[in-house]
């Protein structure tokens, strides 16, 4: 449960259709992964496996909240998303989140559309490079 002081902030929602979860993400400022440290299940996103939260956050340019270990892993970092360390540094970066400005959140915004650029780069000469060797 949420916080009271916060909780006014937040739009919970369960499993919903495509569409309506594509327009909450557009109407949303962040996107919380909520990938825990702790749970060795959710190591898998660190080594073998993706989740579509990175692909809604990179498409949507929604800067995250997210864990330091999985913030590192996917380059998320202070300058495009909200980075804590533990995960009772949760609710502080929600504080955080709420409390920044404009010019701070278009900052935000600008440096994971550098991001995205990067990512773009990088995925066209992957498959030049395979294409190229075929």
């Amino acid at each position: 449960m949420l916080p009271k002081p916060i909780r006014k902030y937040f739009d919970i929602r369960g499993r919903v259709p495509f569409p309506d979860m594509y327009k909450a993400i557009e109407d949303a400022d962040f996107f919380l992964p909520l990938f825990d440290p702790e749970n060795k299940e959710h190591d898998r996103y660190l080594t073998q496996g993706t989740s579509g939260s990175f692909q809604l956050i990179y498409g949507f340019l929604k800067p995250c909240l997210i864990q330091k270990k999985f913030a590192e892993a996917y380059n998320f970092n202070v300058n495009n998303s909200i980075v804590y360390e533990k995960n009772v540094n949760l609710y502080d970066s929600m504080v955080t989140a709420i409390n920044m400005t404009q010019v701070e959140y278009k900052a935000m915004q600008d440096s994971l559309s550098l991001l995205v650029k990067s990512i773009e780069k990088e995925s066209k000469e992957n498959l030049d490079n395979i294409f190229n060797k075929v």
